[in-house]
């Protein structure tokens, strides 16, 4: 039989200088049996004469220190001739050597073709954090969210298009807090809501197309909650409501469409919408007398 290794892994990524300075022996000895720390700080923290002496000797005793060295020369000049890492190739040919762990792609700025599709997120976090959707191509369809952590928050969706198309979530967290939609489209068509939780709270639909056509909600949580709905549309159209919940609470309307007017199922609908809004458009009578409810 196969054991799995007993213990565990904490991941300290960025030490400032205070908590460099809580790092000693005798605390490093008090940890649990199995427990590993891997940590990330600057050189200059963890090394030199300015380093505290309890430091030094608890990092002596304790740890292994492993420098991220800049790219030799040889490197460098073999990475110019990839066609694969073109577009880092002014990084490369600055002055100072860039860091054998630089990312060699920008995600500040995410456009032209970035293919996701198909991944399945299920552990750990992920983060595209304050990343900026502005042109191209970015696909996650049919990707299928079931654990972990996923961080989307604060992310601008200006242009291009995103493609969450089929997509499965049935665990874990997928937060997109704070986005901003002001163009461009982003595709949630036929997405599956089975479980976990999705935020959208404080989100700002300022412009483009948000679509929902055909998602289908059976459980856990999607959260609009304080989301502002500006301009663009967001649309809901053929989508089924028959599980989980769906929060509108405190959203604000004042402009654009947001179109729930033909489900096919409302026997669990979107709670916190307002009922005599502008461009909220709610399904009539004589609709739901033909559907699930």
């Amino acid at each position: 039989m196969v054991r799995p290794l007993d213990g565990a892994l904490l991941w300290l990524d960025g030490l400032d200088p205070a908590q460099v300075g809580q790092l000693d022996a005798a605390a490093l000895r008090s940890l649990p049996p199995g427990l590993r720390i891997f940590a990330t700080a600057e050189t200059t923290r963890v090394t030199g004469i300015q380093v505290p002496a309890h430091v030094a000797e608890a990092l002596k005793s304790h740890a292994t220190l492993i420098p991220l060295a800049p790219m030799s020369e040889s490197e460098r000049q073999a990475l110019r001739h990839m066609p694969s890492y073109q577009p880092i190739v002014p990084a490369l040919a600055e002055a100072d050597p860039p860091l054998l762990g630089r990312l060699l792609i920008s995600l500040d700025t995410i456009g032209g073709m970035v293919d996701f599709s198909r991944v399945a997120f299920s552990a750990g976090m992920v983060d595209f954090s304050r990343v900026a959707f502005s042109a191209g191509m970015v696909d996650f369809s049919g990707v299928a969210f079931s654990a972990g952590m996923v961080d989307f928050s604060g992310v601008a969706f200006s242009g291009g298009r995103v493609d969450f198309s089929g997509v499965a979530f049935s665990g874990g967290m997928v937060d997109f807090s704070g986005v901003a939609f002001s163009g461009g489209a982003v595709d949630f068509s036929g997405a599956a809501f089975y479980g976990g939780r999705v935020d959208f709270s404080d989100a700002a639909f300022y412009g483009g197309r948000v679509d929902f056509s055909d998602a289908e909600f059976s459980a856990g949580r999607v959260d609009f909650s304080n989301a502002e709905f500006s301009a663009g549309r967001v649309d809901f159209s053929n989508a089924a409501f028959y599980g989980g919940t769906v929060h509108f609470s405190n959203a604000a309307f004042s402009a654009g469409t947001v179109d729930l007017a033909r489900p096919r199922d409302w026997s669990v609908p979107p709670v916190g919408l307002p009922a005599d809004m502008p461009g909220v458009l709610l399904p009539p009578p004589e609709y739901l007398a033909q559907i699930p409810t």
